[in-house]
C-alpha cells in the first residue's frame, strides 16, 4: 500500500478504502492567482491527484505525474475538472480555496508494495 508523507506543517494524511491515501494541507492567498504551484517528488514515479477544495463545497481535480526528482507542479485552474459529488455552484473561485487534497491511488488497482510521496506547500501560481 502507498504512502504518502508531508514535510509541510499542516498536512493532514488518511488512508481510505481501496488502496486510495489522501493528504490535505490548508492554503490562502489564491486572489489573482493563475492556479496551484506545489514543490514535489515521488518514489516510484507515478501519478497523482490533485483537488482544490472549496468552502462552498466544490472540489476541482487534476492528475499530475510526479517524478522522482523534485520538481513544481504547476497546475492551472483552466485546466481542472469540477469533480463528481461537489455541492457549490460548480465555478472555480481561487478565493473560495480552503485546502489542497492530494490523493495516491497506487493500491487502487491492487498493487503491493511501498511508495514514498514528498510535498511542499501549495503556493500560487502566478
Amino acid at each position: 500500500l502507498a504512502k504518502a508523507t508531508g514535510h509541510e506543517d499542516g498536512m493532514k494524511a488518511r488512508e481510505m478504502g481501496g488502496g486510495w491515501e489522501f493528504c490535505s494541507a490548508p492554503v490562502a492567498g489564491l486572489a489573482g492567482a493563475r492556479g496551484l504551484s506545489v514543490m514535489a517528488a515521488s518514489d516510484p514515479a507515478e501519478y497523482l491527484m490533485v483537488t482544490a477544495d472549496e468552502a462552498d463545497g466544490d472540489r476541482f481535480v487534476w492528475f499530475a505525474s510526479v517524478g522522482t526528482a523534485w520538481a513544481s507542479m504547476n497546475l492551472a485552474f483552466g485546466d481542472a475538472a469540477l469533480a463528481d459529488g461537489s455541492t457549490g455552484d460548480g465555478r472555480l473561485d481561487p478565493t473560495s480555496i480552503v485546502s489542497v487534497t492530494y490523493g495516491d491511488g497506487g493500491g487502487a488497482d491492487g498493487a503491493t508494495g511501498s511508495r514514498i510521496i514528498r510535498l511542499g506547500t501549495p503556493a500560487p501560481l502566478r
